[in-house]
């Protein structure tokens, strides 16, 4: 298909929600509510960091959580970065891959296993 994909750092906002124009149209409640996707999946990469590999394991905890917080999951997934397929062994440079929408609006996220740093900062 003549396509390159490129991976980058996703920009967050202070919050660490994803940059997104898609983020004016939501409410301030659902701008909280969708404080869940990087929150999850920051919980995902400390997982990871302490040794899950099964990517259905991680998946499903970020679907959990988006679920719990009211988000409408289009999908999670745990996938290679070269060609976007689905692995059941997470491996570093794997990315979490989120689409989910709150009222009309879709949002996306995509966290690196191994490289990017956690999107929420922890409390200490």
């Amino acid at each position: 298909m003549g396509v390159e994909i490129v991976v980058c750092p996703t920009v967050r906002d202070v919050d660490g929600l994803a940059i997104s124009s898609r983020n004016a149209y939501l409410s301030t409640e659902d701008r909280i509510r969708a404080l869940a996707i990087p929150t999850s999946l920051s919980a995902a990469l400390a997982e990871f960091e302490a040794g899950e590999r099964d990517a259905k394991t991680l998946a499903t905890s970020v679907r959990s959580a988006l679920a719990n917080a009211g988000l409408d999951v289009d999908y999670v997934a745990v996938v290679r970065d070269d060609d976007l397929e689905e692995v059941e062994k997470a491996v570093p440079t794997n990315q979490i891959a989120v689409a989910a929408r709150i009222g009309n609006t879709r949002l996306i996220d995509v966290v690196r296993l191994g490289v990017d740093t956690t999107p929420v900062r922890r409390s200490v």
